[in-house]
Parts: structure tokens; C-alpha cells; sequence
């Protein structure tokens, strides 16, 4: 399984960044992971609109 990781930051104080972690399909490998990532930062972003994506990355799930 791989995670879609997001550096995002608020819109309204752009100092204070975070990283959010969005789950994958179990199945989804790093190349899916990359190709389909814009698609699901769309959709987070829809959901979280305080917020402005700054990078993202596909990794192995945290330990």
C-alpha cells in the first residue's frame, strides 16, 4: 500500500504547514500512486478549503 502525502498550508496564515496523509487503494502501487495523485489532491482540496497544497509525494505508509 502506498499513501499520498500532502505539504499543505492554510490559506490565511501561510507560516503554518502540515503534512496530511491520504490513504491509497490497497492495491495502488507508486507509478498509480503518481499517476492518479493530482485527481486525489483535487478532491482533499475540495474537502479541506482552508487549505493550499505546496508539495506531495507518494510513499511507503509511516511505521
Amino acid at each position: 500500500m502506498i499513501e499520498l502525502v500532502l505539504l499543505a498550508c492554510l490559506l490565511k496564515e501561510p507560516s503554518r504547514c502540515e503534512r496530511h496523509y491520504v490513504p491509497t487503494a490497497e492495491h495502488m502501487g507508486l507509478m498509480e500512486c503518481a499517476i492518479t495523485g493530482q485527481l486525489q489532491i483535487v478532491q482533499w482540496r475540495q474537502e479541506h478549503p482552508d487549505w493550499v497544497v505546496r508539495r506531495w509525494t507518494c510513499s511507503a505508509p509511516r511505521a
